[in-house]
């Protein structure tokens, strides 16, 4: 998953989206999620049950300025 990809990230509501990540998951793409300034995690990276050894990050978008 990239940055232009992330904007169709599942929408959980409140303002949290979800990125997830299929097997073999791409560790620098996890990466650039987690330093990309106006991304705020919202807790631990997790297994989802409907997609065995797949990563999903759950975050919220803070706008910059």
């Amino acid at each position: 998953m990239t940055w232009k990809d992330w904007r169709n990230a599942l929408k959980l509501g409140g303002g949290i989206y979800e990125a997830i990540w299929a097997a073999p998951v791409p560790p620098m793409d996890v990466e650039i999620l987690y330093r990309t300034p106006q991304v705020e995690i919202q807790g631990e990276p997790f297994e989802p049950e409907a997609l065995p050894n797949g990563i999903a990050v759950d975050f919220s978008l803070n706008p910059i300025g």
